[in-house]
């Protein structure tokens, strides 16, 4: 069996703080090899409340780029093309590992 890879910093679970986390590591610099996210999900974070009430009041649906996570916030929105170019996603089925 081959060594294991080490991490400084992991995050447990995709969701919408996952999404918010690996954005604040970001803007503090944290560096390439240093970050983890580990989830059951095959998708970068998105924001879960806006897709639910979309789904449940579908007369005033919200594109898709607005489930991207930090959208609400006026930052910026962390699509997979975000993780991507920041160095920072490979899409696994049960790891998301920030490169």
């Amino acid at each position: 069996m081959g060594r294991g890879r080490a991490f400084m910093y992991v995050i447990l679970g995709g969701g919408v703080a996952a999404g918010y986390a690996a954005l604040e590591f970001t803007k503090r610099g944290v560096s390439r090899g240093e970050l983890c996210i580990i989830s059951e999900e095959t998708v970068a974070p998105y924001e879960r409340p806006v897709l639910s009430k979309d789904f449940l009041l579908p007369e005033n649906p919200a594109r898709l780029p607005s489930f991207h996570t930090c959208v609400g916030d006026n930052e910026e929105e962390l699509t997979p093309k975000w993780y991507k170019q920041h160095g920072k996603f490979s899409n696994s089925v049960i790891v998301l590992i920030i490169l």
